[in-house]
Parts: C-alpha cells; sequence; structure tokens
C-alpha cells in the first residue's frame, strides 16, 4: 500500500494533465469537455479517498477537490446546457473550479513536499513556493522579444 505522500504524488501526476485545470485560454474551452472532465476528477478521487492513510490532510484536500469538480458538474446542468447558454457563467465557474483546486493543490504540495507539476503551479494561489522542489516561478522569467 502506498503511503500518503506517495499517494498525494500520484494524483498531482493525474491533475496535471486534466485540461480542465491548466488550459491556457477559457475562451476556448469546450463546455462539455470541460464539465466530462470534472467529471472524471470527481471519480477518480471517490477512489483515491479509499487509499489514505488516517484520513487527515491529504483526505480533506481530496474532498475539497472533489467538492469544487461536483459544484461545477452541477452548476453546468445536463450536457452542459447552462455554460452552453451563457459563456461569462462558464468563464467564472472554471476559474472558480480552478481557484479552489490550486488552493488544494497548494496545500497538499506544502504537507508532503511534493512537486507540484508545472502546468499545476499555473492554478496554485500566487505565494513563495521556492521551497517546493521543482518549483520555477514563470512570472519572473523573460518574455520573448523583451529587451529587459
Amino acid at each position: 500500500m502506498a503511503s500518503n505522500k506517495d499517494l498525494a504524488r500520484r494524483i498531482l501526476i493525474f491533475l496535471e494533465d486534466r485540461r480542465v485545470l491548466v488550459q491556457a485560454w477559457e475562451d476556448r474551452e469546450d463546455a462539455e469537455f470541460c464539465r466530462q472532465s470534472a467529471d472524471q476528477i470527481r471519480n477518480f478521487l471517490t477512489l483515491e479517498i479509499m487509499n489514505v492513510k488516517g484520513g487527515g490532510e491529504l483526505e480533506a484536500c481530496l474532498k475539497q477537490i472533489r467538492l469544487a469538480c461536483r459544484t461545477f458538474v452541477s452548476a453546468a446542468g445536463s450536457s452542459s446546457q447552462n455554460f452552453l447558454g451563457d459563456h461569462s457563467y462558464f468563464s467564472a465557474s472554471l476559474r472558480a473550479l480552478r481557484d479552489a483546486v490550486g488552493s488544494q493543490i497548494s496545500d497538499i504540495g506544502e504537507t508532503f513536499k511534493v512537486e507540484i507539476p508545472l502546468p499545476l503551479q499555473a492554478i496554485v494561489p500566487r505565494q513563495d513556493l521556492s521551497w517546493l522542489p521543482g518549483y520555477t516561478d514563470q512570472s519572473e522569467e523573460e518574455a520573448p522579444g523583451s529587451d529587459v
């Protein structure tokens, strides 16, 4: 059986490939794809929560991510009808999902001292994450073509 640290790392690896969390262009997102992706995350976390040893911080974080996904899926409505009719509602719901998940990812990284994959770092709240192994501050990188 994997340790909670190993489980945390495995979950972050799963989440890093979820475009609903990391795609940069919200206006190009497909509402139904995002609803399905959030539902897949919710189902995956339901199974992973059963593997957490002793509950605690990891279980609490995973339940918060699962709640954020369930809230997003409910907001979308059947076949994402609520998002398809109102793009601003979709964008706001997507931002809320990413904010909620990003906060929990930050807590998981800090608690278990696991590297937050680069794609997920974009949704982690802006704070000093330099203590995380592999963290790179993308905001400090020089923009292409800049004279700085």
